[in-house]
């Protein structure tokens, strides 16, 4: 998933087996070592898509339905794939 080039490549590499091990599936998706998380909870879905370079995206949404005028997502993260996981695995629920 990182670049040679990413000095944070290996805390991003661990952040990703530490969120596999908190029930995270990550598949590639497109190009270039991009990759996407899921993990599903009983009250919770959790997307986290990473780019192999610029910004990553994190969104958090209730798997209850959604009444009109209410947001998709509870929570929503963009940045660098350092601070989306290290966000994402310190302050979400992890059930």
């Amino acid at each position: 998933m990182t670049t040679v080039d990413d000095p944070h490549a290996a805390a991003v590499e661990r952040l990703i087996d530490l969120a596999r091990e908190r029930g995270f599936v990550f598949t590639p998706a497109g190009e270039q070592g991009s990759q996407r998380g899921e993990r599903v909870a009983p009250e919770w879905i959790d997307v986290v898509f990473l780019r192999a370079s610029g910004h990553c995206n994190a969104v958090q949404s209730l798997r209850t339905r959604v009444a009109p005028g209410e947001p998709l997502f509870t929570e929503r993260i963009t940045g660098p794939a350092l601070s989306v996981l290290h966000t994402v695995l310190r302050t979400w629920p992890t059930t």
